[in-house]
């Protein structure tokens, strides 16, 4: 059985479950609750942050580390490497060998010297085109980078089928292949083709 219905036995009978279906009024709000609930509106009403923009607008930071305390690091990176010490057969000995006491940095090898670079590795080398540093130093000319496909202009396989004449066949130099066709020529309108083919009759109002 539902909440209503029923005898008045059974009414009393259900009268636990009757009170549970019965709908509890909701309590007022007090000032904490209402304060409570505008702090959590405030808090969804607020726009999230999109970090990809924020990069692009975003002012240059200042050095954290000053740059005589890099000073030591870049003395000690602009010393040239020496040679590491191994062994090797030497024909004058080990204890009168001198080979490399004459050159402490690390030969070039002949191969590097012939090194001729290739046409991936010289556009590889150049520096690369920022857009935006671009328009911070020139703002009136707006420089686009476009590739090469699209200032070079290649047509599909459809545009140069399409722009190939149309080819006549059995076309012989007697016969006009774009004259009239006597089956045209003995054609008869339909009544229906005769009706749309007179002009509309419009009526101006008074």
């Amino acid at each position: 059985m539902g909440c209503f219905g029923g005898s008045k036995a059974k009414k009393e009978k259900l009268s636990s479950q009757t009170k549970k279906c019965q709908k509890t009024k909701p309590k007022p709000w007090s000032k904490d609750d209402w304060k409570k609930h505008g702090r959590y509106l405030n808090q969804l009403s607020t726009p999230k942050k999109n970090y990809a923009e924020e990069k692009l607008y975003q002012a240059p930071q200042p050095r954290k580390v000053p740059l005589s305390a890099l000073k030591p690091r870049m003395d000690s990176l602009s010393r040239p490497k020496a040679v590491a010490s191994f062994k090797h057969d030497c024909p004058v000995g080990p204890d009168k060998c001198h080979c490399h006491v004459a050159d402490p940095i690390r030969k070039v090898p002949a191969k590097a010297k012939s090194y001729v670079a290739t046409k991936r590795i010289t556009k590889l080398s150049q520096p690369k085109l920022d857009y935006q540093e671009m328009v911070r130093c020139f703002p009136m000319q707006r420089v686009m980078c476009l590739n090469k496909r699209i200032l070079v202009p290649r047509s599909s396989y459809r545009i140069k089928k399409l722009a190939m004449p149309k080819y006549q066949h059995l076309c012989t130099p007697d016969r006009n292949p774009y004259g009239v066709k006597p089956e045209a020529l003995l054609a008869m309108a339909s009544p229906r083709t005769m009706e749309l083919a007179q002009p509309k009759s419009f009526s101006w109002a008074n």
